[in-house]
């Protein structure tokens, strides 16, 4: 709800700007509420930022970055896809997140051989990282004071010392034209119209398309039901039936063995329910 927001934005707790900010967050959420997309929304408001280069874009304060922990999290938790590449944005620009979800740096990003060289891949992961910002998601970040220190590491802590390849210097658009294996494997009788309708006049994928064919929606695993009260009382029982379960369907012909894959299939059941929190039915 963005009415305690708005009012306090127009009571004067906010410039102008933040509230524009608030109205075009509330749009994009809800696409029953105009027909514009949030690309048009976006040049209607004058929220362009019209960068030219990273230099253009404001670098992320020590603050901000350790922070980007937090939003890659809670990016993963949510059930997008391209984590991996967010985390690699992070580590070669060290830009502000929110400024890295935006239409403008993707055109940077589209131009730079860094994603060349990934064939769309950073690209694609800006795709994912604007979705996540319009459905809210930097106003909810997850809490990770309480997570396992060696998976916050490894996997949601930007590695600044990787190497970085050439500058965004003397290079033509190297942007992929076309993913063949997607071709290859997805075609249908009518796949050359279905393949143009994912290009642009120039024969490039549009701007909205990620590196495998296909546009991002915001379908996360956040969208499923939470567990209840109720149901966190019975999660105890259902994860010790799913192990005596699992021993009885293994094929495995010595019990030892039974018994040590019945044990990963728990442990990896009980990740997914500690990471997740989701109903029974839902898991």
């Amino acid at each position: 709800n963005l009415v305690p927001l708005v009012t306090e934005l127009m009571n004067g707790g906010g410039s102008e700007q933040s509230l524009l900010n608030v109205v075009l967050q509330q749009h994009v959420s809800c696409r029953g509420c105009g027909r514009m997309s949030s690309r048009e929304a976006e040049k209607t408001l004058g929220l362009e930022a019209g960068w030219s280069s990273y230099d253009d874009v404001p670098d992320a304060t020590e603050e901000e970055l350790k922070q980007y922990p937090r939003v890659l999290a809670t990016f993963y938790q949510q059930g997008f896809p391209y984590m991996n590449g967010v985390r690699r944005l992070m580590e070669l620009y060290k830009k502000k997140a929110w400024d890295m979800a935006t239409p403008d740096f993707q055109r940077l990003v589209r131009m730079d051989p860094e994603n060349a060289k990934c064939n769309g891949y950073l690209n694609s992961a800006i795709l994912y990282l604007r979705k996540f910002r319009e459905s809210g998601g930097f106003d909810n970040l997850l809490d990770i004071s309480d997570m396992d220190p060696v998976k916050l590491q490894s996997t949601f802590t930007p590695d600044f010392d990787r190497e970085k390849g050439k500058e965004q210097e003397n290079f033509e658009d190297l942007q992929v034209d076309v993913p063949l294996e997607l071709v290859m494997a997805d075609a249908t009788a009518k796949w050359r119209s279905e393949l143009q309708e994912k290009l642009d006049d120039d024969g490039y994928l549009l701007e909205d398309v990620d590196a495998r064919g296909q546009r991002p929606v915001a379908l996360s695993v956040s969208l499923l039901p939470n567990a209840t009260e109720e149901e966190w009382v019975l999660w105890p029982r259902i994860l010790d039936k799913y192990e005596t379960f699992c021993k009885g369907e293994s094929e495995e012909e010595k019990p030892i063995k039974r018994e040590a894959e019945a044990n990963d299939m728990f442990l990896a059941m009980k990740e997914l329910l500690e990471e997740h929190g989701k109903s029974p039915d839902a898991m």
